[in-house]
């Protein structure tokens, strides 16, 4: 877990498990209070500074890496969920 740049360690963890096959697909951390309420003020803070203009590029730049990485997003979706490939595509 990433907050701020910085990675929290040292939290309990949960397990992605795929559930066409049961095997574990990754471990999660789990947040704590604190982390999650740190999250939400910095995301707060950052987005009541973002102009208009900037939150749409970033948006489009988001929309583009994701295209770009479509089958990447596809097959982790589809370990995670145990849909087909097909189904995480659309």
């Amino acid at each position: 877990m990433i907050i701020d740049g910085e990675k929290i360690e040292g939290r309990k963890t949960f397990d992605v498990i795929n559930p066409y096959t049961n095997k574990i697909v990754e471990k999660v951390p789990i947040a704590k209070k604190e982390d999650i309420v740190r999250a939400m003020r910095l995301s707060y803070n950052v987005k009541k500074n973002l102009k208009q203009d900037l939150r749409i590029e970033i948006l489009k730049k988001a929309a583009e890496k994701i295209k770009k990485n479509i089958k990447k997003f596809s097959q982790l979706i589809s370990s995670e969920s145990g849909l087909c490939l097909k189904d995480t595509l659309y």
